[in-house]
């Protein structure tokens, strides 16, 4: 028989693709069930929304610490699993309130639950030692998790559609933390070497060629952008550059392609452009060679951005 424990008739399941944002820090206790054979795993957190996603993750990668519960995820598949609320409660009560409910499940059969102690207890409040935290890093340092491209697969599949991050903003405090931290960062020459093997082969867009439908969307989603208009750059950015690019000389190339940038083009001549373009016979391409101008030129004029003549 499936035992099930109910869950508070107010408090409303946090699901993976349902999660408010204002519900994210929320405490209280938490059930994890498996549908198939109706076993429960109980636990608390000061944190319910995050607790869930570690749970899930740890269990995705096949690393969770409760191995009656890791077996049964291998088992089933994530499908089989629900998260729910029991209880939302402050952190003060979060040890009692677990108890209450680990006793109410402890009165079933070990086949009804996850759970492997029957006491609550959690690391609420606990903080490492800094000689305990050198350790531990020390201890992870260089560890690699080697993961199968299958494994790599599932987890790919399993965060498809995860909003938890969408729409958040750090503040101004948690900025200038991550800034300082990232500023005191020093690669080590082992470090460097890992990253630059890491890297080798990776098929990054440097001499990528979109296609024309790819160009289109492009083209489309950067209508009326002016992020960087009427922002002048102060003098000290302005000094950089000059700097940067003094003593710099183009090829004969790059500077017929700055000569056809700058090639004025009449009113008659954008629209026959416009015309062009709008019945589908050609493209960008093909248009700036024909009108002896940029590829940018030819999007400015069929978008109508700038003032491609004069």
């Amino acid at each position: 028989m499936n035992v099930i424990l109910e869950t508070a008739p107010t408090i409303e399941p946090i699901l993976s693709d349902t999660r408010e944002p204002k519900r994210r820090r929320q405490s209280g206790i938490y059930q994890i069930r498996c549908k198939p054979t109706g076993k429960v795993y109980v636990g608390s957190a000061v944190n319910l929304s995050a607790r869930k996603s570690q749970h899930f993750s740890d269990l995705s990668l096949r690393k969770h610490r409760n191995s009656r519960l890791q077996n049964a995820w291998n088992k089933y598949g994530k499908e089989a699993f629900n998260f729910s609320v029991l209880e939302l409660c402050n952190k003060e009560n979060l040890i009692n309130r677990e108890q209450y409910h680990l006793d109410r499940i402890w009165e079933l059969n070990r086949e009804h639950r996850f759970n492997i102690v029957p006491t609550a207890g959690s690391n609420l409040g606990m903080f490492h030692s800094l000689e305990v935290r050198a350790k531990i890093s020390k201890a992870k340092s260089g560890v690699s998790l080697n993961f199968t491209q299958e494994q790599i697969e599932k987890y790919r599949q399993n965060i498809i559609g995860n909003t938890l991050a969408l729409g958040h903003r750090h503040t101004e405090e948690c900025k200038a933390i991550i800034g300082e931290a990232s500023k005191n960062q020093i690669f080590t020459k082992e470090r460097k070497i890992k990253i630059s093997q890491a890297l080798k082969g990776n098929k990054n867009c440097l001499g990528h060629k979109c296609s024309e439908e790819t160009k289109g969307k492009i083209s489309i989603a950067n209508k009326g952008n002016k992020s960087r208009s009427g922002q002048p750059h102060t003098e000290e950015t302005k000094a950089k550059l000059s700097e940067a690019h003094m003593g710099k000389t183009h090829s004969e190339e790059h500077t017929n392609n700055m000569a056809y940038a700058r090639a004025a083009l009449s009113d008659r001549q954008c629209e026959i452009i416009r015309n062009i373009y709008q019945s589908g016979a050609t493209t960008y391409t093909l248009l700036a060679k024909q009108f002896n101008c940029s590829h940018s030129t030819i999007s400015n004029v069929v978008n109508h951005i700038g003032r491609a003549y004069q």
